[in-house]
Formats: structure tokens, C-alpha cells, sequence
């Protein structure tokens, strides 16, 4: 399983991290491909062990537009204006390191 995590802060200071989990079609026996989609969950910054077993809240899917991250729709309730800001810089400044080596 594939999982990014991003620490969020909260607007009263404290903090939260948010685990993104690619969502994958599986297209044919060789052929599985991202869809742009990430389902996101709360996790704490202390328990690396979270698994899918409801230890984690589910806070909604985020959908891309195709490759560029800095086009994307939130679909969920849990998620503030502050807290959906913070996504919003992160994703518009995220630069792939090592692109040019490919």
C-alpha cells in the first residue's frame, strides 16, 4: 500500500497529520493505474501502525486534475477553510525532486 502523510495545522495550534492513499484501477492482469484520486484519513504522528481497521477517521477523497496537483476538488465534510489552505499551498508549491533525472 502506498501512503503520504502531511502534517496540518489545526487553527487553534495544534496539529494532525493527514495519510493520502492513492486509489488504483486495475485495468487488466498487467495494467493498474492511479486514478487521481486520494482517500484521506487522520492518523496520528506517533502511531506509524494505523491500518485500515477504522483506527484512522476518514476525512474524504481528494480528486486531481490529471497531472497537475495544484488543480483539485475536496470531497468531504471534515476538512476547514484553514486546514484546506495548507493543502492548497503545499499542493500549488509541490515540485517532483529528481524529475530531470528521468
Amino acid at each position: 500500500m502506498i501512503r503520504v502523510s502531511l502534517g496540518i495545522k489545526k487553527q487553534d495550534g495544534g496539529f494532525f497529520n493527514i495519510d493520502f492513499e492513492p486509489v488504483f484501477v486495475k485495468f487488466s492482469d498487467e495494467v493498474v493505474r492511479s486514478i487521481g484520486v486520494s482517500k484521506m484519513y487522520e492518523a496520528s504522528a506517533f502511531d506509524e501502525d494505523q491500518d485500515d481497521t477504522g483506527n484512522r477517521r476518514y476525512l474524504g477523497e481528494i480528486h486531481f486534475n490529471g497531472d497537475d496537483l495544484s488543480q483539485w476538488k475536496y470531497t468531504g465534510t471534515d476538512l476547514n477553510k484553514y486546514e484546506l489552505r495548507q493543502l492548497n499551498r503545499y499542493f500549488k508549491n509541490y515540485k517532483v525532486s529528481g524529475a530531470d533525472d528521468f
